[in-house]
């Protein structure tokens, strides 16, 4: 058995999650549209902490 004292990283799948931000589309001059992403957070990882996580951080706090 080969021990290590480095972290090891578990899951399989990475997800991010824009957490309280906007989206907003603007148009050029020629009328395409152009998106503009802001986050306040971006959760990394697609598993049961970063649900709870994301959830916590959307709470209204009034």
């Amino acid at each position: 058995m080969v021990q290590s004292d480095a972290p090891q990283l578990v899951g399989t799948s990475v997800g991010k999650w824009g957490v309280g931000g906007r989206f907003r589309v603007l148009s050029d001059r020629e009328g395409r549209h152009m998106a503009q992403d802001t986050y306040d957070y971006v959760i990394v990882g697609a598993g049961s902490a970063g649900a709870v996580l994301a959830a916590r951080l959307t709470e209204d706090a009034d």
